[in-house]
Protein backbone atom coordinates (compact mmCIF):
# COMPACT_ATOMS: atom_id res chain seq x y z
CA UNK A 1 0.00 0.00 0.00
CA UNK A 2 2.99 2.28 -0.39
CA UNK A 3 3.94 2.53 3.29
CA UNK A 4 7.75 2.36 3.54
CA UNK A 5 7.74 1.24 7.21
CA UNK A 6 7.18 -2.38 6.19
CA UNK A 7 9.24 -5.56 5.97
CA UNK A 8 7.66 -8.53 4.22
CA UNK A 9 9.04 -11.99 5.01
CA UNK A 10 8.26 -15.53 3.92
CA UNK A 11 8.93 -17.88 6.84
CA UNK A 12 7.35 -20.65 8.84
CA UNK A 13 5.91 -19.34 12.16
CA UNK A 14 8.42 -21.49 14.03
CA UNK A 15 11.29 -19.49 12.49
CA UNK A 16 9.62 -16.21 13.42
CA UNK A 17 9.12 -17.48 16.97
CA UNK A 18 12.88 -17.66 17.50
CA UNK A 19 12.98 -13.84 17.54
CA UNK A 20 12.32 -13.71 21.27
CA UNK A 21 10.21 -10.80 22.55
CA UNK A 22 10.62 -8.75 19.37
CA UNK A 23 7.07 -7.74 18.46
CA UNK A 24 4.60 -5.47 20.28
CA UNK A 25 1.66 -6.80 18.24
CA UNK A 26 1.15 -10.02 16.30
CA UNK A 27 -1.84 -10.46 13.98
CA UNK A 28 -2.60 -14.13 13.33
CA UNK A 29 -5.29 -14.52 10.67
CA UNK A 30 -5.00 -18.29 10.85
CA UNK A 31 -5.92 -20.80 8.11
CA UNK A 32 -9.47 -21.99 8.72
CA UNK A 33 -12.30 -24.08 7.28
CA UNK A 34 -13.77 -20.96 5.67
CA UNK A 35 -17.41 -21.30 6.74
CA UNK A 36 -17.72 -17.51 6.63
CA UNK A 37 -17.16 -17.64 2.86
CA UNK A 38 -19.99 -20.09 2.11
CA UNK A 39 -22.42 -17.35 1.08
CA UNK A 40 -19.85 -15.76 -1.22
CA UNK A 41 -18.51 -19.03 -2.67
CA UNK A 42 -21.12 -21.77 -2.51
CA UNK A 43 -18.77 -24.29 -4.16
CA UNK A 44 -16.56 -24.15 -1.07
CA UNK A 45 -19.23 -25.98 0.94
CA UNK A 46 -18.18 -29.18 -0.84
CA UNK A 47 -14.69 -28.87 0.65
CA UNK A 48 -15.97 -28.67 4.23
CA UNK A 49 -15.66 -31.63 6.59
CA UNK A 50 -15.40 -32.29 10.33
CA UNK A 51 -11.89 -33.62 9.72
CA UNK A 52 -10.90 -30.33 8.06
CA UNK A 53 -12.34 -28.34 10.99
CA UNK A 54 -10.21 -30.41 13.39
CA UNK A 55 -7.15 -30.01 11.15
CA UNK A 56 -7.57 -26.23 10.97
CA UNK A 57 -8.17 -25.92 14.72
CA UNK A 58 -4.93 -27.79 15.43
CA UNK A 59 -3.05 -25.80 12.82
CA UNK A 60 -4.21 -22.55 14.42
CA UNK A 61 -2.96 -23.67 17.84
CA UNK A 62 0.37 -24.73 16.33
CA UNK A 63 0.85 -21.31 14.71
CA UNK A 64 0.10 -19.48 17.96
CA UNK A 65 2.46 -21.75 19.90
CA UNK A 66 5.22 -21.16 17.35
CA UNK A 67 5.02 -17.36 17.31
CA UNK A 68 4.16 -16.81 20.99
CA UNK A 69 7.80 -16.48 22.03
CA UNK A 70 8.32 -13.62 19.57
CA UNK A 71 5.59 -11.51 21.23
CA UNK A 72 6.81 -9.14 23.94
CA UNK A 73 5.50 -9.57 27.50
CA UNK A 74 2.45 -7.34 27.67
CA UNK A 75 2.17 -7.47 23.88
CA UNK A 76 -1.07 -8.06 21.97
CA UNK A 77 -2.11 -11.03 19.85
CA UNK A 78 -4.99 -10.42 17.44
CA UNK A 79 -6.49 -13.79 16.53
CA UNK A 80 -8.96 -14.06 13.66
CA UNK A 81 -10.63 -16.56 11.36
CA UNK A 82 -13.31 -16.42 8.67
CA UNK A 83 -15.24 -19.36 10.08
CA UNK A 84 -18.09 -20.00 12.55
CA UNK A 85 -17.43 -23.22 14.46
CA UNK A 86 -16.38 -22.99 18.10
CA UNK A 87 -13.52 -25.48 17.67
CA UNK A 88 -11.49 -23.02 15.59
CA UNK A 89 -12.76 -19.95 17.42
CA UNK A 90 -13.75 -19.97 21.11
CA UNK A 91 -12.05 -23.30 21.84
CA UNK A 92 -8.73 -21.97 20.53
CA UNK A 93 -9.09 -18.73 22.47
CA UNK A 94 -9.75 -20.75 25.61
CA UNK A 95 -6.71 -22.90 24.82
CA UNK A 96 -4.45 -19.84 24.44
CA UNK A 97 -5.68 -18.49 27.77
CA UNK A 98 -5.32 -21.78 29.64
CA UNK A 99 -2.05 -23.00 28.11
CA UNK A 100 -0.19 -19.75 27.44
CA UNK A 101 -1.56 -17.57 30.24
CA UNK A 102 -3.02 -14.92 27.95
CA UNK A 103 -5.76 -12.48 28.91
CA UNK A 104 -8.64 -11.88 26.49
CA UNK A 105 -9.41 -8.17 26.24
CA UNK A 106 -12.78 -6.50 25.65
CA UNK A 107 -13.06 -4.17 22.67
CA UNK A 108 -15.47 -1.20 22.70
CA UNK A 109 -18.03 -1.67 19.91
CA UNK A 110 -21.20 0.19 18.98
CA UNK A 111 -24.57 -1.55 19.32
CA UNK A 112 -25.59 -0.55 15.80
CA UNK A 113 -22.70 -2.59 14.39
CA UNK A 114 -24.66 -5.71 15.46
CA UNK A 115 -21.54 -7.66 16.34
CA UNK A 116 -22.29 -10.91 18.18
CA UNK A 117 -20.45 -12.04 21.30
CA UNK A 118 -18.96 -15.48 22.08
CA UNK A 119 -21.00 -18.65 21.62
CA UNK A 120 -18.99 -20.53 24.25
CA UNK A 121 -17.08 -19.57 27.43
CA UNK A 122 -17.15 -16.02 28.75
CA UNK A 123 -13.96 -14.75 27.14
CA UNK A 124 -14.46 -11.54 25.11
CA UNK A 125 -14.77 -12.51 21.43
CA UNK A 126 -16.47 -10.91 18.47
CA UNK A 127 -18.44 -12.61 15.71
CA UNK A 128 -19.47 -10.95 12.46
CA UNK A 129 -22.44 -12.74 10.90
CA UNK A 130 -23.24 -11.67 7.32
CA UNK A 131 -27.00 -11.44 7.97
CA UNK A 132 -26.29 -8.85 10.71
CA UNK A 133 -23.05 -7.03 9.79
CA UNK A 134 -21.75 -5.92 6.39
CA UNK A 135 -19.29 -8.35 4.84
CA UNK A 136 -18.68 -12.07 5.13
CA UNK A 137 -18.40 -14.25 8.24
CA UNK A 138 -15.57 -13.36 10.60
CA UNK A 139 -14.32 -14.05 14.14
CA UNK A 140 -11.96 -11.87 16.17
CA UNK A 141 -10.38 -11.84 19.63
CA UNK A 142 -7.58 -9.76 21.18
CA UNK A 143 -5.32 -11.32 23.81
CA UNK A 144 -2.60 -9.81 25.97
CA UNK A 145 0.53 -11.77 26.85
CA UNK A 146 1.31 -11.89 30.56
CA UNK A 147 3.94 -9.36 31.59
CA UNK A 148 5.94 -11.80 33.70
CA UNK A 149 8.65 -13.03 31.34
CA UNK A 150 12.01 -11.33 31.67
CA UNK A 151 14.27 -13.14 29.21
CA UNK A 152 15.04 -11.12 26.14
CA UNK A 153 17.08 -12.53 23.27
CA UNK A 154 18.67 -10.45 20.56
CA UNK A 155 20.73 -11.96 17.80
CA UNK A 156 23.87 -10.02 17.01
CA UNK A 157 23.87 -8.80 13.47
CA UNK A 158 27.15 -9.56 11.75
CA UNK A 159 26.64 -6.81 9.18
CA UNK A 160 28.72 -8.64 6.64
CA UNK A 161 29.93 -6.47 3.82
CA UNK A 162 29.53 -7.84 0.34
CA UNK A 163 32.82 -8.61 -1.30
CA UNK A 164 33.60 -7.38 -4.76
CA UNK A 165 32.77 -4.08 -6.41
CA UNK A 166 31.98 -1.03 -4.33
CA UNK A 167 28.35 0.06 -4.23
CA UNK A 168 27.40 2.58 -6.92
CA UNK A 169 27.24 6.23 -5.96
CA UNK A 170 23.70 7.49 -5.38
CA UNK A 171 22.96 10.12 -8.05
CA UNK A 172 22.12 13.56 -6.66
CA UNK A 173 18.74 13.57 -8.42
CA UNK A 174 17.82 10.29 -6.72
CA UNK A 175 18.40 11.83 -3.30
CA UNK A 176 15.57 14.27 -4.01
CA UNK A 177 12.97 11.59 -4.82
CA UNK A 178 11.80 11.19 -1.22
CA UNK A 179 9.97 13.75 0.91
CA UNK A 180 12.17 13.13 3.95
CA UNK A 181 15.34 11.70 2.43
CA UNK A 182 17.63 12.23 5.50
CA UNK A 183 15.49 9.81 7.53
CA UNK A 184 16.23 6.97 5.08
CA UNK A 185 19.35 4.83 4.84
CA UNK A 186 20.47 3.21 1.56
CA UNK A 187 21.09 -0.45 0.81
CA UNK A 188 22.52 -1.68 -2.48
CA UNK A 189 21.92 -5.19 -3.80
CA UNK A 190 24.07 -5.25 -6.89
CA UNK A 191 22.85 -2.26 -8.90
CA UNK A 192 19.44 -2.08 -7.20
CA UNK A 193 18.93 0.59 -4.54
CA UNK A 194 16.56 0.28 -1.60
CA UNK A 195 15.93 2.90 1.06
CA UNK A 196 15.01 1.99 4.65
CA UNK A 197 13.16 4.51 6.83
CA UNK A 198 14.26 5.13 10.39
CA UNK A 199 11.70 2.81 12.11
CA UNK A 200 12.94 -0.12 9.97
CA UNK A 201 16.64 0.60 10.35
CA UNK A 202 17.22 -1.03 13.76
CA UNK A 203 15.35 -4.28 13.23
CA UNK A 204 16.11 -4.85 9.54
CA UNK A 205 19.66 -6.28 9.96
CA UNK A 206 18.33 -8.75 12.53
CA UNK A 207 15.49 -9.93 10.31
CA UNK A 208 17.67 -10.06 7.21
CA UNK A 209 20.08 -12.40 9.00
CA UNK A 210 17.45 -14.82 10.31
CA UNK A 211 14.44 -14.58 8.00
CA UNK A 212 13.78 -14.65 4.27
CA UNK A 213 13.10 -11.03 3.35
CA UNK A 214 10.80 -10.53 0.37
CA UNK A 215 10.59 -6.76 0.58
CA UNK A 216 11.78 -4.01 2.93
CA UNK A 217 11.52 -0.25 2.80
CA UNK A 218 11.27 1.14 -0.74
CA UNK A 219 12.92 -0.13 -3.89
CA UNK A 220 14.06 3.16 -5.47
CA UNK A 221 15.38 1.81 -8.76
CA UNK A 222 18.28 0.31 -10.66
CA UNK A 223 21.49 1.64 -12.17
CA UNK A 224 21.96 0.63 -15.82
CA UNK A 225 25.03 2.15 -17.36
CA UNK A 226 24.75 5.91 -16.89
CA UNK A 227 21.01 5.70 -16.35
CA UNK A 228 19.03 5.27 -13.11
CA UNK A 229 15.66 3.61 -13.77
CA UNK A 230 13.04 4.34 -11.08
CA UNK A 231 11.17 1.32 -9.70
CA UNK A 232 7.43 0.70 -9.58
CA UNK A 233 7.59 0.65 -5.75
CA UNK A 234 8.81 4.24 -5.81
CA UNK A 235 5.86 5.34 -7.94
CA UNK A 236 3.41 3.83 -5.44
CA UNK A 237 5.23 4.94 -2.28
CA UNK A 238 3.67 7.43 0.11
CA UNK A 239 7.19 8.79 0.67
CA UNK A 240 7.61 9.95 -2.95
CA UNK A 241 7.86 13.73 -3.30
CA UNK A 242 4.88 14.97 -5.37
CA UNK A 243 7.18 17.10 -7.56
CA UNK A 244 10.00 14.54 -7.93
CA UNK A 245 8.99 13.65 -11.52
CA UNK A 246 7.02 15.21 -14.35
CA UNK A 247 3.44 13.93 -14.27
CA UNK A 248 1.11 12.74 -17.02
CA UNK A 249 -2.59 12.25 -16.15
CA UNK A 250 -4.33 9.69 -18.36
CA UNK A 251 -7.98 9.02 -19.11
CA UNK A 252 -9.57 5.64 -18.38
CA UNK A 253 -8.72 4.00 -21.72
CA UNK A 254 -5.07 5.08 -21.70
CA UNK A 255 -4.72 4.06 -18.05
CA UNK A 256 -5.91 0.55 -18.98
CA UNK A 257 -3.44 0.49 -21.89
CA UNK A 258 -0.67 1.42 -19.49
CA UNK A 259 -1.65 -1.34 -17.04
CA UNK A 260 -1.65 -3.81 -19.95
CA UNK A 261 1.92 -2.61 -20.69
CA UNK A 262 0.93 -1.41 -24.12
CA UNK A 263 2.43 1.52 -26.02
CA UNK A 264 0.80 4.90 -25.47
CA UNK A 265 1.19 8.52 -26.46
CA UNK A 266 1.50 11.06 -23.67
CA UNK A 267 -0.31 14.43 -23.68
CA UNK A 268 1.34 17.14 -25.75
CA UNK A 269 3.88 19.17 -23.81
CA UNK A 270 4.92 16.32 -21.50
CA UNK A 271 8.60 16.63 -20.54
CA UNK A 272 11.12 14.10 -21.79
CA UNK A 273 12.67 11.63 -19.37
CA UNK A 274 11.06 9.56 -16.63
CA UNK A 275 7.42 10.54 -16.16
CA UNK A 276 5.01 9.49 -13.40
CA UNK A 277 1.76 8.16 -14.87
CA UNK A 278 -1.46 8.88 -12.93
CA UNK A 279 -5.18 8.23 -13.25
CA UNK A 280 -7.45 10.73 -11.47
CA UNK A 281 -4.50 11.80 -9.33
CA UNK A 282 -3.50 8.28 -8.29
CA UNK A 283 -0.01 7.08 -9.39
CA UNK A 284 0.20 3.96 -11.57
CA UNK A 285 3.90 3.80 -12.47
CA UNK A 286 6.57 5.23 -14.76
CA UNK A 287 7.30 5.63 -18.45
CA UNK A 288 10.40 6.92 -20.15
CA UNK A 289 9.23 9.66 -22.49
CA UNK A 290 11.37 9.99 -25.60
CA UNK A 291 9.32 12.72 -27.27
CA UNK A 292 7.76 10.79 -30.15
CA UNK A 293 6.94 7.76 -28.00
CA UNK A 294 7.04 6.51 -24.40
CA UNK A 295 8.61 3.31 -23.15
CA UNK A 296 6.14 1.66 -20.76
CA UNK A 297 8.01 0.65 -17.56
CA UNK A 298 5.08 -1.09 -15.86
CA UNK A 299 6.34 -4.47 -14.53
CA UNK A 300 5.76 -7.26 -17.04
CA UNK A 301 4.58 -9.67 -14.35
CA UNK A 302 1.93 -7.20 -13.11
CA UNK A 303 0.29 -6.39 -16.44
CA UNK A 304 -3.40 -6.99 -17.13
CA UNK A 305 -3.42 -10.09 -19.31
CA UNK A 306 -7.10 -10.30 -20.21
CA UNK A 307 -8.65 -8.32 -23.04
CA UNK A 308 -11.87 -7.99 -21.06
CA UNK A 309 -12.19 -5.18 -18.53
CA UNK A 310 -15.48 -5.63 -16.61
CA UNK A 311 -17.86 -2.68 -16.60
CA UNK A 312 -18.14 -3.10 -12.82
CA UNK A 313 -14.45 -2.25 -12.45
CA UNK A 314 -14.93 0.84 -14.61
CA UNK A 315 -17.89 1.87 -12.43
CA UNK A 316 -15.90 1.43 -9.22
CA UNK A 317 -12.75 3.21 -10.38
CA UNK A 318 -14.14 6.07 -12.47
CA UNK A 319 -15.45 8.18 -9.55
CA UNK A 320 -12.04 8.15 -7.80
Amino acid sequence: WGNPNCIVTGNDPEEIGRLTHLFDVVVADVPCSGEGMFRKDTDSTGEWSIANVELCAGRGRRIIHDIWNALKPGGLLIYSTCTYNTEEDEENIHYIIEELGAEALPIPVEDEWQITGPLKYDHPAYRFFPHKTKGEGFFLAVLRKANTETEELRFKSKNKKEKGKAAPTIPETVKSYLSDAPSFSPEWTGNILRMHPEPVREVYPLLREHLRILSAGICIGEVKGKDFIPAEELALSTALRPDAFPVADLDWDDAIRYLKKEALLLPAGTEKGYVLIRYKGFPLGFVKHLGNRANNLYPQEWRIRTGYVPERVRTILSPL
